[in-house]
């Protein structure tokens, strides 16, 4: 029997009643006195017992049941002005889901089916893996009968969350989802990035190397910078990296450590629930390294050494001047030079 359908969804339980910010706990101390938080508390005092008893029900974390807000009003305001009222009402998710919102992820592997368990379990309604590789024969996860990638993380995210994933009606879709998702080695396909500027379609980027992962920045066409602006930049410091890019794409497997993969994917869901939010482009792009570079000068030029540990580091990428991703012909018309998208 699979215990794991019955495993509720963190959000399921979250009340809709006014009540604190997520995370914040609790705590009663000596003479009416509670302490909100743990790491930065703040501490009320000269309350009367029955406030004390309030302000532990307004606790989202333990508390299933509605605190009634009108019988302390003055609490509630002074908790408000001190920045530990939840501000906006968490968003109602059911075992099925009814946020109506979709992420397809362009891969199936390792990182991109994290990546699907973090949006399911986060309450994204649907979750569409668009990844028809095959398993390899010693993959654990051809035990399931699973005959492709997709399939495979289709029924591990559906274990976690049932009904919550999918696989994608026609393999490479890039009209599939609100945001996509995309999963790769170095760099994404020209074709792909070309499909969903077009399509003006939301994309994240999520690329591997033989150092860790890049992130970002989520890419809303029209607004901010793209993958193209990326591109370009990059080119101006490596001359080569047009040629090795168009490389990248084919049988290369990302490889990242568990530990990376885990910071890479809670990163990836928490940049598209934001977008899912708020509607904003993000220009931020976060860097997952799993293995540290150090520096040493080798015939004249700067090698790595490696050396364990995990460094998880933010920038903000700007829209490059040469990029046309803001030309509105690029977006609407194929290109016979598809390469000059990215290049």
């Amino acid at each position: 029997m699979d215990d794991s359908r019955h495993l509720p969804s963190p959000l399921a339980l979250a009340p809709t009643s006014p009540r604190l910010r997520d995370g914040l706990a609790v705590f009663a101390l000596d003479g009416n006195r509670v302490r909100v938080g743990l790491s930065e508390p703040v501490v009320l005092d000269g309350l009367t017992s029955e406030e004390a008893k309030f302000v532990a029900q307004l606790e989202g974390t333990l508390s299933r049941k509605v605190a009634d807000t009108t019988a302390y009003p003055h609490v509630v305001d002074r908790l408000t002005r001190l920045g530990l009222m939840q501000t906006r009402p968490p968003r109602k998710v059911t075992p099925r889901g009814d946020s109506h919102s979709s992420v397809c992820v362009m891969s199936a592997d390792a990182l991109g089916a994290h990546i699907g368990l973090c949006l399911a379990q986060a309450g994204v309604n649907r979750i569409i893996f668009d990844d028809d590789a095959p398993l390899p024969a010693h993959d654990l996860q051809s035990l399931t009968l699973s005959r492709s990638r997709g399939e495979a993380a289709v029924r591990a995210v559906n274990a976690w969350v049932p009904h919550s994933a999918c696989l994608a009606p026609h393999p490479g879709d890039a009209t599939a989802g609100d945001v996509v998702v995309v999963v790769a080695y170095g760099a994404p396909t020209v074709s792909l990035v070309h499909d969903l500027m077009a399509t003006d379609r939301p994309h994240l980027p999520v690329m591997t190397d033989e150092y860790g992962v890049t992130v970002g920045p989520l890419v809303v066409p029209g607004q901010g910078p793209c993958v193209t602006c990326l591109g370009i930049a990059r080119t101006e410091q490596d001359p080569d990296w047009p040629m090795v890019a168009l490389q990248c794409n084919g049988e290369r497997s990302p490889q990242v450590s568990v530990a990376g993969r885990a910071i890479a994917a809670g990163v990836a869901c928490d940049a598209v629930m934001r977008f899912l939010k708020d509607g904003i482009a993000d220009p931020r792009q976060w860097r997952v390294d799993c293995v540290e570079r150090g520096g040493r000068v080798a015939a004249g030029r700067v090698a790595t050494s490696l050396r364990g540990g995990l460094l998880l580091s933010e920038t903000v990428v700007s829209a490059h001047p040469d990029c046309r991703c803001h030309d509105s012909s690029v977006l609407s018309h194929d290109l016979e030079n598809q390469e000059s998208i990215l290049f």
